[in-house]
């Protein structure tokens, strides 16, 4: 979290952050508009329910990553486009008709989307694999370096996602050309202790980054405030001509006694954080469930005609 002093001992003025107020309720906004799309989008009858969209429990490192992008940075998610155009402003109904386009299922490697799908404020949709979306994220990246106009390229991904000679190749490119790359790479489980992991383990997109030398940092999942100070950093060193970054969010184990650690679920750990800060309160929380439940509520499919 932020590092907190107090200018002024033994009195109450609040703890002091790099990150501005506005922006950290920004931050928590958006995460909440997240979950929420989320949560309707689940609740939606099948046939026009989304798959393969579920963001729940990495806002943190989606919104964090993400919401300080440009309208001209480019996002390459893995059938997460929902969150990508939400941190683009798009509203909840044009995101849930969008939705209901993506692949019902994922593609197998090298096969091609079954629809062409426009991009959607510079989202590129889902792709059959990983080597493919690095790919595109490669040309993108090559592109924006040649504008020389601070462009820059995000990748999701998984981080257990396994490497080949193609990803491999792709992030060696990356690091020697010093593209305006940003790849999130996602947990799907706990973080392995240092001591259990295995030399034999298989190359994944987070060790091959590694060994391309593209820095990698790990910054806990649920953890928006440094997700944003690391993702802030990284995008504007690529910015910059500073070369790719990759950031691991990663899920770390709980401790002995839950109580003694903040919440693992991210928005209850930035409502934490608020309330500290004397920023958070339940009716500016509840403001912002009303003014998203209206939007959601257009989600609704209309009836079916009797």
């Amino acid at each position: 979290m932020a590092r907190k002093v107090d200018p002024k001992p033994n009195s109450s003025t609040k703890n002091f952050s790099l990150i501005s107020d506005a922006k950290l309720k920004q931050l928590y906004a958006a995460m909440l508009k997240c979950r929420m799309l989320d949560e309707t989008l689940r609740q939606l009858p099948t046939r026009d329910k989304p798959k393969h969209l579920s963001s729940k429990g990495h806002e943190a490192a989606l919104v964090g990553a993400a919401i300080d992008l440009r309208r001209e940075d480019w996002i390459l998610p893995q059938l997460r486009q929902a969150i990508a155009a939400v941190l683009r402003g798009e509203s909840l109904p044009a995101i849930a008709s969008r939705s209901r386009t993506i692949l019902p299922e994922p593609l197998k490697p090298g096969a091609e989307p079954l629809s062409p799908i426009p991009p959607l404020g510079n989202i590129v949709p889902p792709v059959g694999s990983l080597a493919a979306q690095l790919n595109i994220a490669i040309g993108l990246s090559l592109a924006a370096q040649s504008r020389e106009k601070g462009q820059v390229v995000m990748a999701l991904c998984e981080s257990d996602a396994a490497a080949s000679p193609q990803i491999a190749e792709a992030l060696r490119f990356a690091a020697l050309r010093q593209l305006p790359l940003l790849i999130l790479a996602l947990a799907s489980k706990t973080r392995p202790s240092s001591a259990s992991t295995s030399k034999t383990q298989p190359a994944t997109v987070v060790t091959e980054s590694r060994a391309s030398g593209i820095p990698v940092i790990p910054v806990d999942h649920a953890d928006i405030v440094a997700m944003y100070r690391v993702a802030f950093e990284s995008i504007h060193k690529a910015r910059h001509n500073g070369g790719p970054t990759l950031i691991e969010a990663t899920i770390w184990p709980l401790p002995a006694n839950p109580h003694q650690a903040n919440s693992p679920d991210p928005i209850a750990r930035m409502e934490e954080y608020l309330a500290a800060k004397g920023l958070f309160s339940d009716r500016w929380k509840q403001s912002l469930a009303e003014r998203f439940q209206a939007e959601a509520a257009l989600l609704q499919p209309p009836p079916s005609p009797k």
